[in-house]
Parts: C-alpha cells; sequence; structure tokens
C-alpha cells in the first residue's frame, strides 16, 4: 500500500459534493471525521479476534471509500478500496498488515480537513 501518489485531499470534490456551500462543506466533514473514526474503531474491533467477520470488514471499508470520495479524501478512498478488496479475498493478512497504514493516512487526512474547517478561525 506504499507509494502514495495521490493528493491527501481536493477540496473541488468536497465543494462539488456541498454544492459549493462552503459552510455545508464544513459540515460534511466534520461529520465525515466522525463517522470514519467510528468505523476505524469498529474494524479494530473486529480484527481483534482470530476470525473477524470478513463481510463486515468488506462493508466499512466500502463505506469508508464512497465516503471518501464524495470530500474528496482521495488517497484513503483509494486505501479503503484496496482493503475492500482484501476482504473480499479473504486476505485478511494484507488488512492486518495494513490497518495501522490505513489510520496514519486518516490521521493525515484529518489534519488537512482541520486546515479547512478552522480557516476562518
Amino acid at each position: 500500500m506504499n507509494g502514495d501518489s495521490f493528493k491527501l485531499f481536493d477540496v473541488n470534490k468536497l465543494l462539488v459534493s456541498a454544492e459549493n456551500d462552503e459552510k455545508w462543506a464544513d459540515e460534511i466533514l466534520v461529520l465525515f471525521i466522525k463517522d470514519v473514526a467510528d468505523r476505524l474503531n469498529t474494524v479494530k474491533e473486529l480484527l481483534s479476534v482470530k476470525e473477524p467477520d470478513m463481510s463486515m470488514l468488506r462493508l466499512h471499508f466500502h463505506t469508508i471509500k464512497s465516503s471518501a470520495g464524495s470530500v474528496g479524501a482521495t488517497l484513503l478512498g483509494e486505501k479503503a478500496f484496496v482493503l475492500e478488496k482484501a476482504a473480499k479475498n479473504n486476505d485478511l493478512k494484507l488488512i492486518r498488515n495494513n490497518v495501522c497504514f490505513f489510520g496514519d493516512i486518516f490521521k493525515k487526512s484529518i489534519t488537512e480537513f482541520e486546515k479547512r474547517i478552522k480557516r476562518e478561525l
């Protein structure tokens, strides 16, 4: 999952999703951050057992991928897609080996989102 050729955040995609409403775009980002954080916690819980529910892992990564695309979190969406495919293919090793890296990308993305949200403060 290395080789981060995509940028973390494409504000233009976010604005398209928010119909160019700046305030709504910021609210969408806040909701996105909370939702992904909750989903990552659930993913970690699922991975805490020897044989996790791969269909649930796939669902969470699919949802993150789709949401990331809507808010312009390009790299996060691409990495979620890789993990979604891994869950579909029952590749637990790939998921376990990359979930921390995925979490790191999310943290870096949050930093970019917060710059946008706090730009007017």
